[in-house]
């Protein structure tokens, strides 16, 4: 009976072991893959897609957003009354005949972001364009995904 005890007790610590050496094993492994996404992200940053709206205001488009970035100007005289409350917030500065944002800023379409830039109503699918001058437009069906570009089709 003691024999048999000893066996299991040596079964149960066998399994223990090797229980311990799996865990191991895969702690490790999720190391690596955090270690991957890590890398892929730092990646995706380099490749990140940023527009220009007339050389006076830039943004950075993720996804169904468009963030115009700190530094951007539009001109101080304008129709868009929902500048007064940027003004007050502090997200717009006066800098001569140019409103600054003093901060980035994200609009939940590309055309309002365009509207307000240049005063006047935009198609922000068009007005927004890359170094090389491509359009968001163009962008989208050069990757094939334009929904995925604005999170929809703006007409």
């Amino acid at each position: 009976m003691a024999q048999q005890l000893g066996n299991r007790v040596q079964k149960v610590l066998t399994i223990l072991e090797q229980a311990a050496q799996e865990q191991q094993i895969v702690q490790d492994r999720l190391k690596s893959l955090q270690a991957d996404l890590e890398r892929l992200f730092a990646e995706i940053e380099q490749f990140e897609t940023v527009l220009y709206c007339r050389n006076a205001a830039a943004c950075r488009l993720d996804c169904a957003v468009l963030q115009v970035l700190a530094g951007s100007s539009l001109p101080a005289k304008n129709r868009f009354l929902s500048r007064e409350w940027m003004l007050k917030d502090g997200i717009l500065a006066a800098d001569g005949d140019r409103l600054v944002f003093t901060r980035d800023f994200v609009f939940d379409a590309p055309s309002p972001a365009a509207s307000m830039i240049l005063d006047r109503s935009a198609n922000g699918r068009e007005e927004w364009k890359d170094r090389k001058g491509r359009s968001m437009n163009k962008l989208s069906e050069l990757s094939g995904r334009k929904d995925e570009v604005d999170g929809a089709s703006e007409a």
